[in-house]
């Protein structure tokens, strides 16, 4: 009988398999596997800080400070996917990327318990 570490939305991790969505991996094929923080994406923030700096500079600083400021917030406040990346003799894959630190960490434990299980 298949052992199940970890089933939830779209997850299942058993010893033999993790599948994620519609991707399957075979967990012998796994060689690591670890939690890693998607970037944040500053493109539109930093246009915005950019935008109200020099608005701020050319004696407009009724528009530019805000600017600057919602700019700064928008930047710190986006938030972060992280993301199961695991590797395999083919390379690092990102198997799945969900917004929920928790989620991912478990995940990983339980395909970390899976490679331990099947030795």
């Amino acid at each position: 009988m298949e052992t199940t570490f970890y089933e939830g939305p779209g997850v299942t991790v058993t010893q033999t398999r993790f599948v994620s969505g519609r991707e399957t991996y075979a967990i012998a094929g796994i060689t690591s596997v670890s939690v890693a923080r998607e970037p944040t994406l500053w493109t539109g923030p930093a246009l915005l800080i950019i935008a109200g700096l020099a608005a701020w500079a050319s004696s407009s600083w009724m528009i530019g400070v805000p600017a600057v400021m919602v700019g700064v917030l928008w930047g710190l406040l986006q938030p972060r996917d992280w993301v199961v990346s695991i590797r395999t003799a083919s390379g690092e894959v990102k198997a799945l990327t969900d917004r929920s630190e928790k989620r991912v960490q478990a995940v990983v434990d339980a395909i970390s318990r899976a490679i331990v299980a099947r030795g």
